[in-house]
């Protein structure tokens, strides 16, 4: 029987989560000077397309500043960089970095080479292997509003009809589950929709310190950040290296200042990243988004929780109450869908019942061996860096 009641309370909390992405977000109506940063490493087959979308952004080319930073690439990302920089003069700076920081060893050292040279108040970052719409500056600064400290926008991954294999299936539907829970739970107590927001009902006196326990989930190469927040919670020299640097840069956001936080489920805001082509890469990268729960807050570790015990916990049930066990599986399963199908529809790209119970039977095995990695402390490898102690 407690397999059931698992499954029933799951199943009402993923609705609950889920209703936030149809939420309304405020607008603004002026376009501000911004900066978009892209750091990249070995992205020899993608930053070309990468850069063709962000030079041909709608936005003022007045108001528009692009920073990359080559980061210790062996590869001929850092000319094809300078190429363009020699095209775009007024638009583009390139910074390259050629020798490893131990004490902010990976991405993040990257990422504070072209934030120190960054001069707006508003800064958006994707990665080198992403593409975005022309859109997409103007799409993600509209919905930026005096009231945001930062912002997330829609991520997709790249389809190519006829040659998908099954692990870009896995990753369509997996992205589209989690932006679907993200936007949920980020844009629930967002600005201009407080009457829904319980946070809000509370006395004045305990809203920062509620303020610091919103769960706040992310996909890093499309997020938006203020600058001068940024500079107050100490940004990344306050978190130091880490294998999960934007989730833990926006967890300090939350944390350490007025914390509000939305993500933009807008077609015009969404960056397409390259699926990985091998089930093997796609392991060392959710192992390395794993490392995030060392930030997790009581809420965040709550709702992991829920996943542990539905992913984990609930399948060996079936042996010991196998039709209430099955029952709870295919309750979550139905959540899921409900999520999926409503991320889907907003996008316009369809997903295929199949996929989603797909999707279903890999999150079982994923948790699993994502717990297996836990206790026996498997380290991350990403870039070609083993991180044995990830943070």
């Amino acid at each position: 029987m407690i397999s059931l009641v698992i499954g029933i309370f799951c199943f009402f909390v993923v609705l609950i989560v889920g209703r936030g992405s149809r939420r309304p977000l405020a607008t603004r109506d002026d376009q501000p000077p911004v900066s978009i940063l892209v750091t990249a490493r070995d992205e020899e087959a993608t930053i070309t397309a990468c850069i063709n979308s962000l030079v041909t952004q709608d936005y003022p080319r007045d108001k528009l500043k692009i920073v990359f930073v080559n980061h210790l690439s062996v590869d001929r990302t850092g000319e094809l960089m300078d190429d363009f920089a020699r095209r775009y003069e007024d638009l583009i700076t390139v910074i390259h970095v050629k020798e490893e920081d131990e004490e902010y060893k990976g991405k993040v050292q990257g990422l504070l080479a072209g934030i120190d040279v960054v001069d707006t108040e508003y800064l958006l970052i994707t990665d080198g292997d992403c593409i975005v719409p022309t859109t997409w500056a103007s799409s993600m600064m509209a919905h930026f509003t005096d009231e945001l400290d930062a912002i997330g926008g829609l991520v997709t991954v790249e389809r190519l009809k006829g040659q998908e294999r099954p692990v870009e299936h896995l990753q369509h539907v997996d992205h589209w589950y989690y932006i679907g829970m993200m936007a949920g739970l980020t844009n629930a107590c967002g600005p201009g929709i407080d009457k829904w927001c319980l946070m809000h009902r509370l006395p004045k006196s305990l809203h920062k310190l509620a303020g610091r326990y919103r769960p706040v989930f992310l996909i890093g190469n499309n997020i938006g950040i203020r600058i001068s927040t940024y500079d107050q919670v100490g940004g990344y020299r306050a978190i130091g290296s880490t294998v999960i640097e934007d989730f833990a840069l926006v967890n300090r956001l939350m944390k350490n200042s007025r914390g509000a936080f939305a993500l933009v489920l807008d077609n015009g805001a969404r960056v397409v990243t390259t699926p990985v082509k091998k089930f093997k890469t796609l392991w060392r990268q959710k192992r390395r988004w794993a490392a995030a729960l060392r930030f997790f807050n009581p809420v965040n570790s709550f709702l992991y929780a829920l996943l542990f015990l539905i992913r984990i916990v609930v399948p060996w049930l079936v042996f010991v109450w196998p039709l209430e066990s099955i029952a709870a599986l295919v309750l979550m399963a139905a959540a899921d869908w409900i999520v999926i199908k409503r991320v889907s529809s907003r996008i316009g790209d369809k997903v295929h019942t199949w996929e989603i119970l797909m999707q279903e039977f890999y999150q079982i095995i994923l948790n699993h061996l994502l717990l297996l990695a836990w206790l026996i402390r498997w380290p991350v490898v990403w870039k070609g860096q083993i991180y044995r102690k990830p943070r």
